[in-house]
């Protein structure tokens, strides 16, 4: 009996020595890059849904094809504070160059939000969130500045690694783009 016992505790204690405790850390600092802001793709492949119903229903303008805008990568730094075992606060800030057939200038976003963990295995973890914000305009031409709300929804992320330093990867439509890749780092 103890020869079968004195593996299993052995096994057992390896494993108990090595296995993964649940991570607690409350803070994350991210930096990304991403392409296809919803700014591009309303105003870069010429199609703007506000002209678009205007010009439909109401017989206004067509402004469709004035706006044929050269996209840059969008910037985006962020903070994220754990609220629970799978739940973030996010805080993020996004800038984006544009030119357009009518103007250049910068896009600047402040977003806040919500970020869900979904499914965690080994070193992936899947997640989704949602942000809401304020976005600024600023023109080169001298025009004045332009406020607006700004968003963000990721459907999908991905993110990579447990150390203190990640990788991640997601699909949204936002102010902070569809296809965005970056690192972040919790402590």
């Amino acid at each position: 009996m103890s020869s079968r016992l004195a593996p299993s505790l052995l096994l057992l204690a390896l494993t108990a020595a090595h296995a993964d405790p649940a991570d607690t850390r409350q803070h994350e600092l991210r930096v990304n890059m991403a392409t296809l802001s919803s700014q591009y793709l309303m105003r870069g492949v010429g199609f703007n849904l506000h002209d678009y119903l205007e010009d439909k229903w109401h017989g206004g303008p067509d402004h469709g094809a004035a706006y044929t805008m050269i996209n840059t990568g969008v910037l985006s730094a962020g903070y994220s504070y754990r609220i629970g075992e799978r739940w973030w606060l996010t805080l993020d800030h996004t800038a984006q160059d544009f030119k357009d057939a009518q103007d250049s200038g910068r896009i600047r976003a402040l977003l806040a939000g919500a970020r869900r963990e979904h499914q965690v295995v080994g070193n992936l973890a899947t997640y989704s969130g949602l942000a809401l914000g304020r976005s600024e305009f600023n023109y080169r031409s001298g025009r004045d500045k332009g406020n607006h709300g700004a968003y963000q929804i990721d459907a999908v992320g991905l993110r990579f690694g447990k150390g203190t330093v990640s990788g991640q990867v997601a699909l949204g439509y936002g102010f902070a783009g569809m296809l965005q890749a970056g690192v972040n780092a919790r402590f």
